[in-house]
């Protein structure tokens, strides 16, 4: 089995449980870093140019504003919001 399918199985199950924990009323950063996920490995591996589509020129790319930016922002926001609450 190629490396890739094992990464879109991942990132499906990723996808379901990230949809099923925000239709439960969960803290949406988390279940939005699972869709996330998916979107980095269904662009990355699977439909490229979309991965590397460039809206402005001088800009990273889509696929890299995702993994690199969206990704972390959404991580650091988890983190934050479920150190306020154990206090």
């Amino acid at each position: 089995m190629n490396w890739n399918y094992v990464y879109l199985i991942i990132g499906v199950a990723c996808l379901l449980a990230g949809l099923w924990r925000l239709s439960r009323g969960a803290n949406p950063f988390l279940p939005l870093t699972g869709v996330l996920w998916f979107l980095v490995v269904l662009f990355q591996f699977f439909i490229p140019e979309a991965y590397r589509f460039t809206l402005i020129k001088g800009i990273p790319s889509l696929g890299r504003l995702i993994h690199y930016v969206a990704i972390p922002v959404f991580i650091l926001f988890l983190l934050l919001s479920a150190r306020g609450r154990r206090a």
